[in-house]
């Protein structure tokens, strides 16, 4: 059995005094492996986006870890005050990530405290038109609009013929327009998903791992379809409001449709 012995660089030392000699070496790691910049050559790959730091973030890391606070601590509360100081404002909250801080952005806009300005269910909010899915998923969250999800495909001609002859119409771009939000699933996109995004079938066990067998399998357990073109209408939480409407060339129809499912998801926010 071997005998476990204290490691001598820390003998005599006080706890203070051994993390502060940590933290002294953590500076000097930075300064021979993490500061060293390459010239750049032609054809080098050039990232969209980099980590930005220096040998104090590095230290402030390595302090959090040996006080091993898995959660928010002494870092997170000094982060609030100071941020708050600098924004001049009374109340700052970190969270895990930008997601969250989105969340939490919009359900304070529906607080009762804000009287006639807070945002209520079934209200419209204007978002930009191409940005971070978490832009909108909170607004969806909430109940301000409901679902119309389009299972299409690039390469669907049923789906380009219902567009063209169908939603083309006035009042069919007026609903999807103003009352719905649109989410479209491409059956056939090819786009390779990072591996955290990839789904396993709970029956087959095969591994999807691109866009478009991912968007397939959702519909399929979902909503029970597996062609295009085929329309869903849904609340904000997932729940279907309507059979799923397939391909049909009839405007009058397809604008029932679409009024159907905004009745039922105003009776069922009631």
């Amino acid at each position: 059995m071997v005998e476990r012995t204290k490691f001598v660089m820390f003998e005599k030392m006080t706890e203070v005094q051994a993390r502060e000699k940590l933290l002294e070496l953590v500076g000097e790691y930075y300064e021979s492996y993490h500061k060293k910049k390459e010239n750049f050559t032609p054809g080098d790959r050039i990232p969209y986006a980099s980590r930005v730091y220096d040998e104090k973030e590095m230290q402030n890391l390595v302090d959090s870890a040996l006080e091993f606070w898995l959660t928010s601590g002494r870092y997170t509360e000094e982060f609030e005050r100071k941020l708050g100081e600098y924004l001049q404002v009374k109340y700052c909250s970190l969270v895990n990530s930008g997601s969250s801080a989105n969340l939490i952005a919009f359900m304070a806009l529906t607080s009762p405290l804000l009287g006639e300005r807070a945002i209520r269910r079934g209200d419209e909010v204007i978002t930009v038109a191409a940005g971070f899915p978490t832009t909108v998923s909170p607004v969806i969250q909430y109940g301000a609009v409901p679902v119309f999800v389009d299972v299409t495909g690039h390469g669907c001609v049923n789906c380009r013929e219902m567009e063209a002859r169908v939603w083309s119409d006035p009042q069919v771009l007026s609903l999807l327009a103003n009352e719905y939000v649109i989410v479209a699933l491409y059956n056939d996109d090819k786009q390779k998903l990072p591996e955290s995004e990839w789904v396993t079938d709970s029956v087959s066990g095969k591994v999807y791992k691109d866009l478009g067998r991912v968007n397939s399998y959702i519909a399929r357990t979902r909503w029970g379809v597996n062609a295009q073109p085929n329309y869903v209408l849904l609340a904000p939480d997932g729940t279907q409001l309507l059979p799923v409407r397939g391909y049909d060339l009839s405007v009058e129809g397809f604008v029932k449709f679409l009024n159907d499912g905004l009745e039922a998801f105003r009776t069922r926010a009631e």
